[in-house]
């Protein structure tokens, strides 16, 4: 039961920083203070993701406190799952380039999960 409660902690409070980070680029491109057609925008877009992922990875690991890679791949493929439904209903091909971007995040998100376990926790 503590696993469930950690991963779900571990979820929304990634769900609530990804929201965040979300509404400030929406409210940039909606300013027109940056170009959302841009190679520069995408290659920080995934930057900004893997950042994301990581900390994803970080907090999955800092809750469970164990089996780091472990914890911070099933964080990443439950977001990973649920971008790919999302993508699903509005008719995205999947592509070669969203499969690396993928398969990147999630290397990202375990690495997280490794780094996380061993920030020891206060008590």
């Amino acid at each position: 039961m503590n696993i469930i409660k950690a991963k779900l902690r571990t979820l929304f409070s990634f769900l609530i920083i990804l929201s965040l980070i979300g509404l400030i680029y929406a409210l940039l491109i909606w300013s027109n203070k940056i170009d959302s057609s841009s190679e520069k925008f995408h290659t920080i877009m995934f930057i900004t993701g893997i950042c994301l992922f990581i900390i994803l990875g970080l907090l999955s690991g800092y809750y469970t406190q164990e089996k780091g890679l472990l914890a911070g791949l099933s964080s990443a493929l439950v977001i990973i799952v649920i971008i790919l439904i999302i993508n699903l209903f509005v008719k995205e091909p999947i592509t070669l380039r969203m499969v690396l971007k993928f398969l990147t995040y999630t290397a990202g998100s375990a690495a997280g999960g490794i780094m996380g376990v061993n920030i020891p926790r206060s008590k």
